[in-house]
């Protein structure tokens, strides 16, 4: 038999889609997030979960709020991290992943290292699960 695992998330076309979390193992079914609110919302209602999924998702929402801006600055970049930590204040990686895309963006100012950083932490994310797999397999 074969098990198909959905993804956690999905970044595409500089979308986020979150797995919803929250109807599984019932359905499977992806939130398309449109802008911050809904992300925040996302976050806050569990309709993603575990430390570091809500990283991962908060590192791509941030960097897609930025892109949906006209003239992104750092003042709407911290007024946007800063509404997404409130989500779940106790969230230690989601105020992880938000400052590193701040720190990022005070290094290199364009959406575009937004969305490197948002995908160097999902890369790091994966890397990690697969060698606790492999860990655990032995």
């Amino acid at each position: 038999m074969q098990l198909t695992i959905p993804e956690t998330l999905k970044w595409q076309n500089n979308q986020l889609h979150l797995l919803d979390q929250r109807i599984l193992p019932h359905k499977i079914e992806y939130l398309e997030i449109q802008n911050i609110e809904e992300a925040s919302h996302a976050i806050n209602t569990l309709a993603v979960r575990g430390a570091p999924a809500i990283g991962v998702a908060a590192g791509f929402a941030l960097a897609q709020a930025m892109l949906g801006e006209s003239s992104p600055n750092a003042e709407t970049l911290y007024k946007h991290g800063d509404y997404l930590k409130s989500s779940r204040p106790t969230a230690v990686n989601l105020a992880w992943a938000v400052d590193r895309l701040v720190k990022r963006w005070q290094a290199e100012p364009t959406t575009n290292a937004l969305v490197a950083e948002a995908t160097a932490i999902y890369e790091e994310d994966l890397e990690i699960c697969r060698k606790l797999g492999e860990h655990g397999a032995n």
